[in-house]
């Protein structure tokens, strides 16, 4: 994602990206057949699920398709990270 270029090395963002989900984004910028909740699309090259749908000014959120197993293993790569939720 453009964050990670911006960011520069910041070990919290690889806990952040796959742990929590976006903010409000403009469903223009999600790619997928469907923008319902619990539907499966890309954004910024990511499988993310939709957490929340279009809602009446066009934005939607997302939360990251990944696995509980791949979500410990960031916990425990990224400590001091896992204790921040905002990064």
């Amino acid at each position: 994602p453009e964050a990670a270029k911006e960011k520069g090395g910041d070990e919290k963002l690889p806990l952040h990206w796959a742990v929590y989900g976006t903010d409000w984004i403009k469903a223009t910028e999600v790619e997928g057949e469907s923008k319902d909740a619990g539907a499966k699309v890309s954004y910024e090259g990511r499988e993310m699920v939709v957490s929340r749908g279009v809602d009446s000014d066009g934005d939607l959120k997302l939360k990251p398709a990944v696995s509980d197993e791949v979500i410990l293993a960031l916990l425990q790569a990224y400590p001091k990270a896992a204790k921040e939720k905002d990064g």
